[in-house]
Protein backbone atom coordinates (compact mmCIF):
# COMPACT_ATOMS: atom_id res chain seq x y z
CA UNK A 1 0.00 0.00 0.00
CA UNK A 2 1.00 3.19 -0.59
CA UNK A 3 1.63 5.80 2.25
CA UNK A 4 0.44 8.91 0.49
CA UNK A 5 1.40 11.06 3.75
CA UNK A 6 4.36 10.57 2.37
CA UNK A 7 4.72 11.64 -1.04
CA UNK A 8 4.84 14.95 -2.78
CA UNK A 9 1.64 14.98 -5.06
CA UNK A 10 2.80 17.20 -7.02
CA UNK A 11 4.46 13.82 -8.71
CA UNK A 12 1.09 12.56 -10.03
CA UNK A 13 0.41 15.60 -12.36
CA UNK A 14 -0.23 14.39 -15.74
CA UNK A 15 -1.16 10.49 -14.33
CA UNK A 16 -3.97 8.98 -15.29
CA UNK A 17 -6.73 8.26 -13.07
CA UNK A 18 -8.03 4.85 -12.92
CA UNK A 19 -11.31 3.51 -10.47
CA UNK A 20 -9.01 0.41 -8.30
CA UNK A 21 -11.90 -1.70 -8.79
CA UNK A 22 -12.42 -1.59 -12.36
CA UNK A 23 -9.79 -0.81 -13.27
CA UNK A 24 -12.29 2.01 -15.53
CA UNK A 25 -10.10 5.31 -16.55
CA UNK A 26 -11.37 8.32 -14.97
CA UNK A 27 -9.51 11.26 -16.38
CA UNK A 28 -6.37 12.67 -15.54
CA UNK A 29 -4.55 14.83 -12.61
CA UNK A 30 -3.99 18.21 -13.99
CA UNK A 31 -3.52 19.73 -10.57
CA UNK A 32 -3.17 19.20 -6.54
CA UNK A 33 -5.20 22.13 -4.89
CA UNK A 34 -3.05 22.69 -1.31
CA UNK A 35 -5.60 25.88 -0.34
CA UNK A 36 -7.36 23.57 2.22
CA UNK A 37 -6.57 20.98 5.19
CA UNK A 38 -6.08 18.04 2.80
CA UNK A 39 -4.27 18.35 -0.74
CA UNK A 40 -7.12 18.00 -3.45
CA UNK A 41 -6.52 16.48 -6.96
CA UNK A 42 -8.07 18.59 -9.46
CA UNK A 43 -9.12 15.31 -12.02
CA UNK A 44 -10.07 16.53 -15.64
CA UNK A 45 -12.75 14.59 -16.94
CA UNK A 46 -15.09 14.19 -20.17
CA UNK A 47 -17.21 16.39 -18.17
CA UNK A 48 -15.15 18.66 -16.46
CA UNK A 49 -13.41 18.81 -13.69
CA UNK A 50 -13.72 16.52 -10.15
CA UNK A 51 -11.86 17.35 -6.95
CA UNK A 52 -10.45 14.29 -5.23
CA UNK A 53 -8.96 14.47 -1.74
CA UNK A 54 -5.38 13.49 -1.90
CA UNK A 55 -5.49 11.22 1.16
CA UNK A 56 -5.30 7.21 1.68
CA UNK A 57 -8.97 7.08 2.03
CA UNK A 58 -9.26 7.75 -1.70
CA UNK A 59 -5.66 7.10 -3.28
CA UNK A 60 -5.26 3.02 -3.34
CA UNK A 61 -2.85 3.00 -5.28
CA UNK A 62 -0.08 4.64 -7.60
CA UNK A 63 1.65 2.87 -10.18
CA UNK A 64 4.74 5.54 -10.53
CA UNK A 65 6.24 3.19 -13.95
CA UNK A 66 3.28 3.54 -15.68
CA UNK A 67 1.55 7.48 -14.07
CA UNK A 68 -1.03 5.69 -13.14
CA UNK A 69 -3.14 6.91 -9.62
CA UNK A 70 -5.77 4.24 -8.57
CA UNK A 71 -8.82 5.86 -6.94
CA UNK A 72 -12.06 4.41 -4.41
CA UNK A 73 -14.90 5.37 -6.58
CA UNK A 74 -17.71 6.57 -4.44
CA UNK A 75 -21.28 7.20 -5.41
CA UNK A 76 -21.31 10.96 -6.16
CA UNK A 77 -17.59 11.38 -6.85
CA UNK A 78 -17.65 11.30 -10.40
CA UNK A 79 -20.54 12.85 -12.38
CA UNK A 80 -22.70 10.34 -14.49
Amino acid sequence: MNQVENINLSGIIGFQVKAKTSGEVKGSVVDIDYSNPQPLMVIKTDSGEVLIPGIERFIKDIDWENRIVFVEIIEGLFPE
